[in-house]
């Protein structure tokens, strides 16, 4: 964040006191082994992103025949390709939500009211 030194737009206060860093907008010092443990973190993260990515695409593209191949009327929601590879977005068919928030224990699975719903997604089954 940036604020001007001279005659700022917006007056800001502190969220936590102490310390006086920053002309008072920050208090105490920087977490040095949490910044230490986020940059390698993020190392780590960079080595096995391909593979992981690969292996959450097969375990999504696993899940998505499985469904299609058992069940009728199965819709993707959104695109296919502009998507993580952990998320398989779906809407059933004749199947009311709560009754799939039931039945299913091992997956996350949310159910929306058509109301609450995007106009875009309404227009879609």
């Amino acid at each position: 964040m940036y604020v001007r030194r001279r005659n700022p737009r917006v007056q800001l206060s502190a969220v936590i006191d102490g310390g006086g860093h920053e002309r008072g907008m920050r208090s105490g010092t920087l977490n040095v082994p949490g910044i230490v443990g986020l940059g390698k973190a993020c190392e780590v993260a960079q080595q096995e992103m391909a593979q992981e990515g690969a292996r959450l695409l097969a375990l999504r593209e696993r899940l998505r025949k499985g469904l299609e191949a058992k069940l009728d009327e199965v819709f993707i929601n959104g695109s296919m390709e502009h998507r993580l590879p952990n998320n398989l977005n779906m809407s059933f068919a004749y199947v009311e939500g709560e009754s799939l928030l039931m039945g299913i224990n091992d997956i996350a699975v949310r159910a929306v009211p058509l109301v609450l719903r995007p106009l875009s997604s309404q227009l879609c089954p």
